[in-house]
């Protein structure tokens, strides 16, 4: 808990004065950190994947299902969706770093 919460400490430091300071590395080991963590639960639906989903990038799948239909599958759907393109960055995105909220 103490780490989760030094790396949402560090992601949103100076989101509003520096935004985008934090580096695409440091985001994919969160989310890796994560998804691993994560993945450790076998339930179909939880009731913090809308929570985790507000904290990832918008994913135009999941924004075509109703609320009840959203479950951890498409929350680790996201989480590697955000991994891949901060593995390989584009010149205007969002970067995610409201996602350390999510440890």
């Amino acid at each position: 808990m103490v780490i989760a919460f030094y790396c949402q400490l560090g992601a949103e430091a100076f989101a509003d004065s520096m935004p985008n300071q934090i580096s695409d590395e440091s985001l994919v080991g969160i989310l890796e950190a994560f998804l691993a963590v994560f993945s450790l639960q076998n339930a179909k639906r939880t009731s913090q994947d809308l929570f985790y989903l507000a904290n990832l990038p918008p994913d135009e799948a999941v924004a075509g299902k109703h609320m009840q239909e959203i479950g951890c599958e498409d929350v680790r759907q996201v989480v590697r969706k955000t991994i891949h393109a901060l593995k390989n960055p584009t010149a205007q995105r969002w970067k995610p770093i409201f996602a350390a909220r999510n440890l």
